[in-house]
């Protein structure tokens, strides 16, 4: 006799003991010797069924890290709404984009600096203003160049290289870290981006 389907709060609950057991081992462990058989094991299930529910171990860590991300997601939506001024709302949200990487460097290696490995399936890519920092960012260019305040002829590509240069601030000493930098403080970096509008 076939066994009976497993009901969404039944699938629910073997994703949360996967998760769980991901962030156990993740904390004990830390992420280089986080591996689907260590995983499995401590959640009692067998590899495949993380693969069922997550398609890869890549889904199953951004799963992980999707709860604090939307929590910093909206913290960035009410620091824009109490923002009047474009471009100090620009310098706050550059501020707390470095907070949230200095005061998170495990879950902001593991959602930002995620590199898909090559034979993993290339996800469908979508428009990057789905991205509330990316959105927030091009909102206040557009608010700013239509009050003088700033001279912006195109705030989405404006807004992608704010972002790849603040990215690439905190990335390259991490990704890259057999080169001496130059310190810079988040003030001085910050002032340097804003220097590019």
């Amino acid at each position: 006799m076939a066994r009976p389907k497993a009901t969404e709060s039944q699938k629910d609950a073997v994703r949360s003991k996967i998760r769980r057991a991901a962030a156990d081992l993740y904390r004990e462990q830390g992420l280089t010797n986080l591996t689907a058989r260590a995983i499995a094991t401590r959640a009692g299930v067998s590899v495949g069924t993380i693969y069922v529910h997550f398609g890869n171990l890549a889904g199953l860590a951004r799963s992980l890290w999707q709860g604090p991300v939307d929590r910093f997601e909206v913290h960035l939506r009410e620091l824009a709404e109490r923002e009047p001024d474009p471009v100090s709302r620009i310098r706050a949200m550059l501020a707390a984009y470095l907070e949230f990487a200095r005061t998170n460097p495990e879950l902001y290696r593991g959602t930002f600096l995620f590199v898909r490995p090559p034979a993993e399936e290339v996800e469908e890519q979508q428009d990057f203003t789905v991205n509330t920092f990316a959105k927030l960012m091009i909102d206040a260019l557009e608010e700013g160049s239509r009050s003088g305040a700033l001279a912006v002829k195109d705030a989405r590509l404006q807004a992608q290289m704010i972002w790849a240069a603040l990215h690439g601030s905190i990335a390259l000493p991490i990704n890259l870290d057999r080169f001496e930098w130059q310190k810079v403080d988040d003030q001085e970096l910050i002032d340097r981006i804003l220097g590019m509008l």
